[in-house]
């Protein structure tokens, strides 16, 4: 088949499918996320194969890897669909009341517990017509690599070294903080030197230590040190009910804190000195960042900081910002 030809036989339903099977790795995967029949998918992707030349995805072991060409693919993908997607909507004044909006977001883990209810809330009322996606906390590459699919348009978190490619803009500062049962041997501490919190057993969010993702673990890499971390969960919901129970401590950020004390028996300790504050901020692609509608779910994200943190959170974003 010559190039002529092969350019002919594409188009936009084949060059999305193309994007969300490089970002899912999976034919089962991005059939779901099409509604479309698995077969079709698999014939979409033969077809695929043959007007560029290669496999695109190939499997390992029990999973589909996407090749070098398809990683270029990706990139190319999310530039032409973005370009197109602004070409046909070409900004001429947003109203999130008029049309079917598709919003798709991730959040820490945090900010379910006051964020996330807010930011619903705002939406229902303010664009009841759309449609908003939550996902589950992938990596930082998997952020990255959704935003460049197209398929996430905004991510909050506080990680320590956010990927320099996307756009971020601050929401909020907050000292950090360590939880603990009332009774812990430590609940009367008004703030932890740093022998004691080494000392103390620790519960968090990640199985193992890693600077990378968690500014605790960030802060201590900093100072030459490891804390204990003797257990781990999921779900930022379940560690109050956890602290409760046991002797474990956990170091979140004062706001958060906060909440989680809120109906439990637990003491908000003040962290060591040396840990400084966290520093809580959101995530997007450049391709979006003067988008009307992209840039609205920002400002209301900015305003939902606002409400919840109070003057500790920055001015509204401006368009060139």
């Amino acid at each position: 088949m010559d190039i002529s030809a092969a350019t002919a036989s594409l188009d936009i339903k084949s060059l999305r499918t193309l994007s969300i099977l490089l970002t899912e790795c999976s034919v089962t995967r991005t059939a779901e996320r099409l509604h479309q029949p698995q077969p079709s998918i698999s014939l979409t992707l033969r077809r695929l194969r043959d007007i560029f030349r290669d496999p695109l995805l190939v499997r390992e072991g029990n999973r589909l890897t996407v090749t070098r060409r398809g990683a270029e693919l990706q990139v190319v993908l999310a530039r032409l669909l973005g370009e197109l997607e602004l070409a046909v909507n070409p900004g001429t004044g947003f109203d999130p009341r008029q049309g079917r909006h598709h919003f798709r977001l991730v959040l820490g883990n945090c900010f379910g517990v006051s964020f996330l209810p807010a930011i619903l809330g705002r939406l229902r009322t303010e664009a009841p017509d759309s449609v908003v996606d939550v996902g589950a906390h992938p990596s930082l590459e998997q952020i990255s690599n959704f935003m460049t699919a197209g398929l996430l348009d905004i991510a909050l978190g506080n990680w320590p070294t956010p990927p320099p490619s996307l756009r971020r803009a601050p929401l909020f500062s907050s000292e950090f903080v360590c939880l603990v049962h009332e009774q812990h041997p430590l609940a009367g501490q008004g703030r932890l030197t740093l022998e004691e919190f080494i000392a103390v057993r620790h519960i968090s969010l990640s199985s193992t230590a890693d600077p990378a993702v968690n500014p605790v673990d960030a802060r201590l890499a900093q100072l030459g040190l490891e804390r204990r971390v003797t257990a781990s969960v999921a779900e930022y919901g379940s560690i109050p009910h956890v602290l409760a129970q046991t002797d474990l401590c956990f170091t979140t950020s004062r706001h958060f804190g906060q909440r989680l004390t809120e109906h439990m028996p637990l003491r908000m300790l003040e962290a060591p000195a040396s840990f400084g504050t966290m520093e809580f901020y959101m995530l997007w692609q450049e391709r979006n960042h003067r988008s009307e509608a992209h840039l609205w779910l920002r400002n209301l994200i900015r305003d939902v900081a606002r409400a919840e943190i109070g003057d500790s959170a920055r001015a509204p974003l401006a368009l060139a910002a």
